[in-house]
């Protein structure tokens, strides 16, 4: 789930990341999603260990920003509660260079008022459900969140992981693949 992501830049220099994001919580972005990243030790530490004939480069900058997730892993689209000449796209948990196209049409056709097969997919809701609610919601996040990031790092080193935090790692939205069982 906390993949490593990167890429070489046309230059020759590498863009690393990992997602390891931070929670809103009740889904308040605020600047704590802007500028440098507040992990970037461990962004480091997981290139260094990827990259080791490469520990004597210098990091250009680190980066963060909000990643948006929905329960059940998909995206979803609709026109915002009372205000019907506003639609959104949301729920893309982390993977929206892909489904942005099939948004896009989706979007475009809820935007045109067309009644055809892109506005009435089973990706167009009306509502976005808040449960579980406030502080659950965020304290649950970040429990999961510490629980796969543990297990992750424990399979990182050839490591077993124990059986609480395989549980609560477990607990993780649909859309993610499934932790191994020991």
């Amino acid at each position: 789930m906390f993949l490593n992501y990167y890429r070489n830049a046309p230059d020759g220099r590498i863009v690393f990341g990992k997602s390891l994001g931070h929670f809103a919580f009740a889904g308040q972005v605020a600047n704590y999603y802007e500028g440098p990243s507040h992990r970037a030790g461990e962004v480091e530490e997981s290139f260094r260990n990827l990259y080791p004939m490469l520990d004597g480069m210098d990091i250009e900058s680190s980066w963060t920003g909000p990643i948006d997730r929905s329960v059940d892993g998909l995206p979803f689209f609709g026109y915002l509660d009372n205000h019907p000449d506003i639609l959104f796209g949301i729920g893309f948990s982390g993977q929206g260079v892909g489904p942005t196209v099939l948004g896009g049409k989706i979007l475009a056709s809820l935007a045109l008022d067309q009644k055809d097969h892109w506005s009435n997919c089973g990706l167009v809701r009306e509502g976005v459900d808040n449960f579980p609610v406030e502080p659950f919601r965020y304290v649950g996040s970040v429990l999961v969140r510490e629980a796969l990031r543990r297990k992750e790092g424990l399979e990182d080193r050839s490591r077993r992981t124990d059986p609480l935090t395989l549980a609560i790692a477990n607990l993780a939205p649909v859309g993610y693949v499934p932790s191994k069982r020991d």
